[in-house]
This record gives structure tokens, C-alpha cells and sequence, in this order.
């Protein structure tokens, strides 16, 4: 029996998140995030030290060409300014010309190359302040990039810590939750045939053992549509006959939206009141055992109305599903394995 149990367990697991983020959630999304963040600061980082690479790489093709631009247009400039100041050989230059046409067609190429070597020496000479002044604004912007990256790093590094901490922590809850259970089954089992009464009912009912199911685990990929059909009509038929009929889909719908087991609220409807019939006051349709602030129960103003905001209140202050630290914080450590056994029992007949 207990070997059937366990299966029984582990088909009520499910994959979808409630209301409440688990501190391994927190932990795994902070992981993520601060993975992505630093991905982003390596990227900026490297993109920069590619932008410094090409920059210095035409710094120094600029250093290789104006040594040559430099000597080529001082021959010319010296030339110029020779022939300029030197009578004899601006004579030559005159003689030796064919027509005083040329000797001027001479001169005025002298002063043209004359100014486009000089154009082309300060074009390079401003290339070159532009492109020192570029490689000290990297520099710096490098540095700002290597900061925030080794911060980005370091909250990785404690992210991750984190979640490894996160992990084992849930690992042991795990384990604990799993021994718990094995031994409310065990108890159960050995209380078979006898009664008891839940914390917040005067009703008294018998201890139940679950027995195994065919209905398997909750199937959170077939999309909302799909889920509220199916599980409207499995928890309408399970309900049939009751004073909460018919309010499958309350049920269905908020399960989805919270993210919870959608058999666990109708399944304690069933041990903490037989399903609606044995409500507080006779009429506060509060199917659940569920306390006020203050003292007294909850009333409602119908058992759908009840439905959804149980299923929302399970989600945000229990989990997803049953548990016996669910358990033991709904019901109190007073016979709690027996009402955990007996929730579990009536969930796997739905």
C-alpha cells in the first residue's frame, strides 16, 4: 500500500509557477538576470577593445604615410622656395623652357604641388589629433566597460552562489516533505476504520489511505481553454449531487490563473465540510474550515464565490499543492497526517 502511495505522490506533482515565488525561483531568476547583465557588460566590454584595435591600427597607418608625405612635399617646398630666392637657377629654368608658357606652366605646378602636399599633411595631421583624442576617450570608456564588468561578474558569481544555497535548501525540504508524507500515509494506515475531526469542523469523519489513481498528474500544456473544459467536467462529476454542484468551473478557472492543483481546494471542501453539506453558521457557504480575521469563519455568497478565493488563497499562502507542511499549517500538528492522507485520498479520485 505505502509503494502505491508513493506513486500516488509523485503524480500530484505538476509544472507551473503559483502566486507566491519560491526562493528557488527568486534565486533562479536572479541567476538569469545576472547572467544576461553580464553577458551585456562583456559584450560592451569586447566591443570597445575592438573599437581601440581598429583605431590604432589606423593610427598607425596614418605614422607610416606621413613620414613620406612629409619628405615629399619638403623637397617640394624646398624647391619652390630655391628657385625662389636663387636667381641663376630660376634663370635656368626659364632658358631651358621652350616658351615662357611652359616656364609659368612650371612654376604653377611647383606651387600646386606645393599646396596639395600641405593640404594632405594637415588633412592627416587633424586625422591623427582626432584619433589620439578617439583613443583616449576609449581608454577611458574601456575602463568604465572592465567596472562594470567585474561588478557584473561578482553578481553573478553571488547569484549563482545563491542559487546553489536555494537548491540545497528545497533539496532538503524536499526530503523532509517526502518523509513526512511516507509517514502520514503510515499513520493513516494504521489508524484504517477509525475517525477523527478536523481542527476547524464539528464533523467527524474517517481516516482515508489513498489507493492509487489513473487520473495522473496535472497537465498544465494543453493551454487555459482546454484545461478549464477538462477539469470543469472532472470536478462537476466528482461534486455531483452536492450542495456544490456545478461549481467546477470556479474551481478550474482559478486554478489556472493561481497556478494550483485544481483537485486540492475541492478535495478539502470534501473532508472539512462533506462537500458543502456541514457549512459554518448553516449558510455561509464556506465549504473549506476557512477562519475570519478576528474569529469566526468566512462567509460567502455562494459556494463559487468561496471556490475562486480559496484556490487564490491556497496559491498565495501554501504552494501549488498538497504538502504535508501544508498540512500541518491548515489544519495544525493535531491529526494532520490523517487529514493529509485524507485530501490526497479524495484528490486521486478526480
Amino acid at each position: 500500500m505505502l509503494c502505491v502511495c508513493l506513486v500516488v505522490l509523485l503524480s500530484l506533482t505538476f509544472i507551473r509557477p503559483a502566486i507566491a515565488e519560491t526562493e528557488l525561483e527568486a534565486a533562479q531568476n536572479e541567476v538569469e538576470l545576472t547572467a544576461q547583465n553580464y553577458e551585456a557588460a562583456q559584450k560592451k566590454y569586447d566591443d570597445i577593445q575592438t573599437e581601440i584595435e581598429a583605431n590604432e591600427k589606423r593610427l598607425k597607418e596614418l605614422q607610416d604615410k606621413l613620414p613620406q608625405l612629409q619628405n615629399d612635399a619638403g623637397k617640394v617646398i624646398h624647391t619652390a622656395y630655391k628657385m625662389g630666392r636663387d636667381t641663376p637657377n630660376l634663370i635656368s629654368v626659364l632658358l631651358t623652357a621652350d616658351n615662357f608658357s611652359d616656364f609659368l606652366s612650371t612654376m604653377h605646378q611647383l606651387e600646386v604641388m606645393q599646396g596639395k602636399y600641405m593640404k594632405t599633411i594637415n588633412e592627416l595631421n587633424a586625422t591623427q589629433e582626432e584619433l589620439n583624442e578617439k583613443t583616449e576617450t576609449l581608454s577611458k570608456q574601456k575602463e568604465e566597460a572592465k567596472k562594470t564588468l567585474d561588478e557584473a561578474q561578482a553578481a553573478l558569481e553571488a547569484a549563482t552562489n545563491a542559487r546553489v544555497q536555494a537548491q540545497k535548501k528545497a533539496d532538503e525540504k524536499q526530503a523532509a516533505e517526502k518523509a513526512d508524507a511516507e509517514a502520514a500515509i503510515r499513520d493513516a494506515e494504521s489508524a484504517s476504520g477509525k475517525s477523527f475531526t478536523p481542527a476547524n469542523s464539528d464533523t467527524s469523519i474517517a481516516v482515508e489511505v489513498p489507493r492509487g489513481s489513473s487520473s495522473g498528474s496535472v497537465d498544465w500544456s494543453v493551454g487555459r481553454s482546454a484545461f478549464i473544459s477538462t477539469w470543469t467536467s472532472r470536478i462537476n462529476s466528482y461534486l455531483a449531487g452536492s450542495p456544490m454542484a456545478g461549481t467546477g468551473q470556479a474551481f478550474a478557472e482559478a486554478a489556472w490563473d493561481a497556478g494550483v492543483d485544481p483537485r486540492w481546494s475541492p478535495a478539502i471542501a470534501t473532508i472539512e465540510s462533506t462537500k458543502g453539506r456541514y457549512v459554518p453558521y448553516g449558510n455561509s457557504n464556506n465549504a473549506w474550515g476557512w477562519t475570519a480575521v478576528g474569529g469566526g469563519f468566512r462567509r460567502f455568497g455562494s459556494f463559487s464565490e468561496g471556490a475562486r478565493a480559496h484556490v487564490y488563497y491556497l496559491g498565495r499562502v501554501y504552494g501549488t499543492t498538497l504538502t504535508p507542511s501544508a498540512a500541518k499549517t491548515y489544519v495544525g500538528t493535531s491529526h494532520w497526517s490523517y487529514w493529509y492522507s485524507s485530501v490526497l485520498a479524495q484528490m486521486e479520485q478526480m
